[in-house]
């Protein structure tokens, strides 16, 4: 052993100037980037928060929504490569966010000051009757650090159980033509969500934050993964097992057996691999799983998309939290539960940030968790999982549902509110 040491050290010592410089170099531009990303998150940029309460009558289909977002992609700039590696700037991202709290689900975004008309323009025209009003941070009456001896908390972050290119179940799934309006309401996560809203106290609070960064399809690695590039390369994996799969046993044991005879006299000569492409494969010969992968993944990818990241917290007065945590965290679960596909794609929680430990040190790792969750979630870090959300499917996550389907729940405004007639005269 100690001459196996000596050796390992000798070995060292004699290639360290070729492996630790670029070892330095891979450290110090990781801290380098986090560094003055921070930094220019919190002194070039200005935030604020709008909140949006829908009209008590709301008729729109979620579709109106989705033309919301695709107007809001158009704040994307990618930024040259010195003032990204240089002066921290990233392309600009929104916040979205649900709050449960005092008997109402409210609904609120994040996003710079600048980008204030803007938002508010591309809201309006798809949803001219709503209220938008510039409000203070939802959560700033809450201690700033949680848990203490009055509050307790449950939270955890989410990420795509398969990979970006395939799509969620979204609202287009959830209203099949020839669904009643009873049925919709059941399965519409979002009344699902406003209903038990209605039943939160006003110190209980259900806070889902939905961080959305318009990206490209098929460029700017860093922050939209070349998700559209990824998604053909998948169906062309789908198309070349299916080639694969037209050759069959039976035509290889056959090829074999003639092969073995034909040895004496002449060279084997396999054609399945030349076959194999001969052989056009076609969308309808493809089994029904492989089709229905190929169909929604090019759905998916035909929409622009947004890098995205979900944080989900529950928290209230410890009395209330032992009174109503059974029932509150499995309803956190439960929404996100609705867009899973078992063929395409799902939310499934990071075990890493859940608040919950097992085994040694558990009340003191459970405690550390809760601090950087609700840390994050206040001061508005980006979650750990990083996944690409199409228009279609964020919409589906944040939408104002119809007043037809849901009857509580949603803090809305009483009365319409009326433009102003366009002939009034303008003081200058």
């Amino acid at each position: 052993m100690r001459e196996f040491l000596s050796f390992f050290y000798l070995y060292l010592s004699s290639i360290w100037f070729i492996v630790l410089p670029p070892a330095i170099w891979f450290i110090f531009k990781s801290i380098w980037i986090i560094t003055i990303r921070i930094e220019h998150n919190i002194t070039k940029r200005k935030w604020i928060f709008l909140e949006i309460k829908p009209p008590f009558f709301q008729e729109k289909s979620p579709l109106s929504m989705e033309q919301v977002f695709a107007s809001l992609h158009g704040i994307y700039v990618k930024g040259k490569p010195n003032k990204r590696y240089l002066e921290g700037y990233t392309p600009p991202w929104y916040i979205f966010e649900l709050v449960a709290n005092d008997h109402a689900l409210r609904f609120f975004v994040r996003i710079e000051e600048r980008f204030k008309n803007f938002v508010e323009s591309r809201i309006y025209s798809q949803f001219p009757e709503v209220s938008i009003q510039q409000v203070q941070d939802p959560l700033r009456l809450l201690p700033p650090y949680l848990p203490n001896k009055d509050y307790d908390l449950f939270g955890t972050e989410f990420k795509l159980s398969n990979e970006n290119p395939y799509p969620i179940r979204t609202y287009i799934d959830f209203e099949k033509p020839g669904l009643t309006t009873t049925t919709e309401q059941k399965i519409d996560p979002i009344t699902l969500l406003s209903e038990a809203a209605g039943e939160f106290d006003k110190n209980e609070w259900l806070i889902i934050q939905i961080f959305a960064r318009p990206v490209p399809g098929e460029e700017d690695e860093e922050f939209s993964f070349l998700w559209v590039e990824r998604g053909k390369e998948i169906i062309d994996e789908i198309f070349k097992r299916a080639k694969k799969k037209e050759i069959g046993y039976l035509d290889e044991i056959l090829e074999f057996t003639i092969n073995l005879l034909k040895a004496p006299f002449s060279f084997p000569k396999y054609k399945s691999s030349k076959e194999e492409k001969e052989v056009p494969i076609t969308l309808m010969m493809l089994d029904p799983i492989q089709r229905l992968k190929v169909e929604k993944i090019t759905e998916k990818t035909s929409k622009i998309g947004f890098q995205c990241g979900i944080r989900s917290c529950y928290l209230a007065k410890r009395e209330i939290f032992k009174k109503f945590a059974g029932s509150r965290i499995p309803l956190l679960f439960s929404i996100f539960k609705n867009f899973e596909n078992a063929h395409l794609n799902g939310f499934s929680d990071v075990k890493e940030v859940r608040t919950k430990a097992y085994y040694y040190f558990v009340e003191r790792r459970e405690f550390q968790k809760k601090r950087n969750l609700h840390y994050s979630m206040r001061y508005f870090f980006w979650p750990s999982r990083k996944f690409i959300l199409n228009i279609e499917e964020l919409t589906s996550l944040f939408h104002f549902p119809r007043t037809r389907l849901v009857e509580t729940g949603i803090e809305r405004i009483k009365l319409k509110q009326m433009p102003p007639p366009p002939d009034l005269p303008l003081v200058e």
